[in-house]
């Protein structure tokens, strides 16, 4: 191992520089390559969970203003309503108008507790 001069080892840093550069460009490079892949060829998957997922929310929507509707409907008949049913009642209302309920259920909720019945 003679003498090593600085030139020498200016030049192996400069190369493992380039190299560690180089190395890191191609796996970013491969990273955004395999993103663009796998979203094309999961695209259609995709697209069917999207339509899933609507129409899940759909029936969600669906079933709980149902469930409203009756509940409101009883208590302008004067059915007895127990607590429970009231807890379940709010609980039901908040998620109604958190998935983006607005409608005549909304208007009768605030008739009736206008009118001190719910």
């Amino acid at each position: 191992m003679g003498n090593i001069t600085l030139e020498q080892i200016s030049m192996v840093i400069t190369f493992l520089v380039g190299l560690v550069t180089g190395i890191g460009y191609l796996h970013k490079q491969t990273k955004k390559w395999i993103s663009r892949t796998l979203k094309d060829e999961f695209e259609p998957v995709s697209k069917k969970i999207d339509n899933l997922q609507k129409r899940i929310d759909d029936v969600d929507m669906g079933a709980v203003k149902n469930h409203l509707v009756t509940f409101l409907s009883s208590v302008e008949k004067g059915d007895a309503i127990d607590e429970i049913e009231r807890e379940r009642f709010w609980e039901q209302y908040e998620h109604y108008t958190k998935i983006g309920g607005n409608s005549y259920v909304q208007r009768k909720v605030e008739q009736l507790k206008n009118e001190g019945k719910i």
